[in-house]
């Protein structure tokens, strides 16, 4: 009897070892991507007032979508037409759309969007301006004119307009559709949805928010690119790149973009990753700060074109950025990016040599004497300060500007260069009103996706642009320049819009506002164990998701799904565990039924041990 039991006991835990690889096989395929605080933090996914679109193309795919190099594909839409008097605009759906609780998408949810958002999106309701009228009685002070939207058919949305606007098709066709059925009734001004309960046509849809550690999202069987081959994404907030690199490097996340380039070097060494580089729409530059007087009354040298020039002349600026950020950059010669195009063609200006302005200390010099500021006996003319925060450059930033300020001090300018944490920097660079107290900024611009976006922020003193709390921080003021800008966002025809743009791009390298430093090349990586990412643009309206376009996340799958679920489980910081988050529960059972049968065994064998030798003494 004592003989049986003891070898039931060992069949029983021989059993339980032979789950083992069952339950690894059902583990689900989870991708952890890991985002530093360059993403700023989400604390609820509202689509009317969420500023933080990161996730937006990722949950609502729009009309219109864009290929790895900026250009307008079909999303949502499988076509669309525009009237030769840019009037009316007309989209088809794709057949069989349909949301992923399962519901048709239709052209009513179209028209729905865009009531329920120009009317209670304070953040978004300017994209439907040319359709919009004055209603008091909503959150944003405006709603849709009647009959500027018809739903001729559950697959046609028409939109008719009072008179052309070229930046209305990108801004309305390029943003989030969501679910009628979902939203209806719902004042988006003042509730939030429940992530639980979200409804999306995305790949993936939020599952769970946990406001500063994750964004659970489950794959959505009902996309219209197909039913993605991972079961799930987790995006986990780290407090910076240095934490995220080392969640990579571990696997406790899989993915990783705006990698510092002075990082990737080191990570391209790990065997465990693949690094490589995409070409986003993001381009840094200095302002120049164009009033005649600073704060303080003292003259602003910067405000003469020939310093301007001067200084431009004096930086090898290839040199700068090869030393600051390796090899991920392209060299910055005019205001618009190189992939940007509006309905498939560039406007990239290319009369504008590159580097716009060569390097040449001795004609800097002379442009120096001929303004009026000869070099002292020490070789100083003047002093200069630079506003600078880490932002989207990193570190690479300051290394940039102390080069910059080593450069400058061969021709007898002594910059100075001013570090200040973001909120002060943002303040002291945008917020204040003019005149500025400092000579030059670092600065960037998300140029997405319309090229209008440039111009418009960094050189039209339109609506009070120039001024205190606008993008145009350097105060550049040419009427003319305004005037292309009105032009350019209603000139419809395709050839007479991207010429206008080129001739402002022209203007802009002759007054010289801003000196152009890069367009930057961002650095993702991802565990080599996964496989089907892309690199290029996604979706630019909403912060470019590159690797992670939707298109692109279909494919992405992995083949060693244990490992890669084992990496994600040390991602959880909290006591709250969704269902599917990185914790696979029949290896937790199995670990912990293995562990009892072999306590019980161990006992019983001990016991009847003892017990022998009891007997026998």
């Amino acid at each position: 009897m004592k003989k049986r039991v003891v070898l039931a006991l060992c069949l029983l835990t021989v059993v339980v070892l032979g789950l083992g690889p069952m339950s690894h096989a059902q583990q689900p395929k989870v991708l952890v991507v890991a985002l530093a605080t360059l993403i700023p933090e989400i604390t609820d996914l509202n689509p009317a007032q969420i500023f933080v679109t990161y996730f937006a193309a990722l949950t609502y795919p729009s009309l219109i979508g864009w290929d790895k190099d900026g250009k307008v594909v079909p999303a949502l839409a499988q076509s669309w037409d525009i009237s030769p008097d840019g009037l009316t605009y007309t989209y088809k759906l794709k057949d069989g759309l349909k949301w992923s609780d399962g519901q048709p998408i239709t052209s009513d949810d179209i028209a729905f969007t865009y009531k329920i958002l120009s009317e209670q999106s304070a953040y978004w309701y300017y994209l439907w301006t040319p359709i919009l009228e004055a209603n008091n009685n909503t959150v944003t002070g405006y709603s849709i004119k009647p009959g500027a939207i018809t739903t001729p058919d559950p697959a046609t949305i028409v939109i008719h307009l009072p008179s052309p606007s070229a930046t209305f098709f990108i801004n309305t066709a390029g943003w989030m559709v969501i679910p009628k059925h979902y939203y209806s009734g719902m004042d988006l001004s003042k509730q939030n949805p429940d992530p639980s309960t979200m409804v999306g046509s995305g790949p993936f849809v939020p599952r769970q928010l946990v406001s500063g550690d994750r964004l659970v999202c489950d794959a959505n069987p009902n996309f219209y690119g197909g039913k993605p081959a991972l079961d799930q994404i987790i995006f986990k907030f780290y407090r910076d790149s240095a934490s995220a690199e080392i969640a990579l490097q571990t696997g406790e996340a899989q993915y990783m973009q705006d990698i510092p380039p002075q990082d990737a070097a080191a990570l391209a060494k790990i065997p465990s990753l693949t690094v490589t580089a995409e070409q986003n729409q993001i381009k840094i530059h200095i302002y120049l700060n164009l009033h005649p007087k600073l704060a303080d009354g003292s003259v602003n040298p910067v405000a003469d074109l020939r310093v301007r020039k001067a200084i431009a002349m004096s930086l090898d600026l290839d040199s700068i950025l090869k030393a600051s950020l390796g090899s991920y950059y392209k060299l910055a010669n005019q205001i618009q990016v190189p992939n940007m195009y509006y309905l498939g063609k560039s406007v990239t200006n290319t009369s504008i040599p590159s580097p716009a302005y060569p390097y040449d200390p001795e004609a800097a010099k002379k442009l120096l004497d001929d303004a009026g500021y000869p070099a002292g006996e020490d070789g100083k003319r003047f002093g200069l300060t630079l506003v600078m925060y880490l932002g989207r450059w990193g570190s690479a930033g300051y290394t940039m500007m102390q080069l910059v300020q080593s450069y400058l001090k061969v021709v007898g300018i002594d910059l100075e260069v001013i570090v200040l944490e973001r909120a002060s920097a943002r303040q002291r660079i945008w917020g204040a009103p003019p005149p500025k107290d400092w000579n030059m900024a670092l600065g960037s611009i998300s140029s997405s996706p319309d090229p209008d976006v440039n111009p418009y922020f960094l050189l039209g003193s339109l609506y009070g642009n120039a001024g205190a709390g606008g993008f145009n921080a350097g105060g550049y003021d040419n009427p003319f320049v305004n005037q292309l800008i009105l032009l350019g966002q209603n000139t419809t025809d395709v050839d007479k819009r991207v010429a206008i743009y080129q001739r402002i791009s022209g203007i802009a390298y002759q007054d010289l506002p801003l000196l152009e430093l890069y367009y930057q090349t961002e650095v993702i990586a991802w565990n080599t164990k996964f496989t089907g990412f892309v690199p290029g643009l996604g979706q630019p309206m909403h912060d470019y998701w590159g690797a992670l376009k939707d298109t692109s996340l279909v494919q992405v799958t992995i083949a060693e799904v244990a490992a890669t679920t084992t990496s994600a489980v040390t991602t959880t910081a909290v006591t709250t565990t969704p269902p599917g988050y990185a914790m696979d529960y029949t290896t937790l059972l199995y670990n912990t039924t293995l562990a009892a049968v072999l306590v019980i065994v161990v006992a019983i064998v001990a016991y009847y041990v003892g017990r022998k030798r009891r007997a026998a003494t």
